[in-house]
């Protein structure tokens, strides 16, 4: 957990902590803006807040520290597809969960000059 921001990594079911608690988050939960989830699980005191938000990302802290190993080292998974994650990057799997798929068009084939130059197609387009 050594290098995981608390801040700034998606570190929990809450995504980002810093956009949940906004900048106001380092100054009511006391914690420094470049700390890690490790210096915030070993040095961070608990008490009650007066945001609800607050009380929920310090429970979400109480649950991460349970399953804490101090030291063992961090695995950092891939997600290949739908629950599934893999410490390997393979750049299909990413390249297939980022794109927006849609039935192909019967005209797609028309408009795309496999060895010409781009400009070709923007005439085409303009025309």
């Amino acid at each position: 957990m050594g290098r995981r921001l608390f801040w700034y990594n998606n570190w929990s079911r809450l995504g980002r902590i810093l956009t949940v608690t906004g900048t106001r988050g380092f100054i009511e939960l006391g914690i420094r803006e470049d700390a890690t989830l490790e210096d915030v699980i070993l040095r961070h005191r608990t008490r009650r807040r007066r945001y609800p938000i607050l009380n929920t990302v310090k429970e979400v802290i109480a649950a991460v520290s349970q399953g804490y190993r101090e030291n063992e080292e961090d695995t950092y998974l891939w997600k290949v597809k739908e629950n599934t994650y893999k410490p390997v990057f393979r750049m299909h799997s990413t390249r297939e969960q980022i794109r927006s798929s849609a039935p192909k068009v019967p005209w797609a084939g028309g408009t795309w000059f496999t060895h010409q130059a781009g400009h070709l197609e923007i005439k085409l387009l303009r025309s």
